[in-house]
């Protein structure tokens, strides 16, 4: 029963994660963004370009496409999260957040880092951060160590 309840929750916290996401999508995409227009000269046949930087200012911007970003980062720490607590003793958090393979080796050949200390470790400093991705491609053992 008790086993039934955990993937019962694990099925509806997934469940709702990807839901939410697809919603922000579905804005983004019937949002009209603002870009600006690009001069166009019939006689000479040139445009006038914008560079990289500035189209990237003017969309990042936009309301919609701002939540979307940041309901991105929260998934992912939602992500990340479920996957310390179900998977956390083989590193696969650690795979998910972008470290180098062999870290999950020391996470499966100390026992599940050290008896499920290091993914306790994990868990609680993921959940306690407002910003994961200090975390993210990071290949020291003790990602939480500067």
């Amino acid at each position: 029963m008790h086993k039934t309840g955990i993937i019962i929750f694990l099925f509806l916290f997934c469940f709702s994660v990807f839901s939410k996401a697809e919603q922000i999508a579905k804005q983004v995409e019937d949002s009209i963004f603002s870009i600006p227009k690009i001069d166009f000269n019939p006689i000479n046949d040139t445009a006038t370009s914008i560079d990289k930087q500035q189209l990237q200012s003017v969309l990042l911007k936009h309301p919609i496409l701002n939540e979307y970003i940041k309901g991105h980062r929260e998934n992912k720490k939602l992500i990340a999260l479920a996957l310390t607590t179900t998977l956390g003793m083989l590193g696969v958090h650690r795979l998910y957040l972008g470290t180098k393979p062999w870290i999950p080796a020391v996470y499966l050949f100390t026992f599940g880092g050290c008896f499920f200390i290091l993914p306790f470790i994990d868990f609680v400093v993921i959940l306690i951060s407002n910003d994961i991705s200090k975390f993210e491609n990071n290949n020291r053992v003790f990602m939480w160590t500067n």
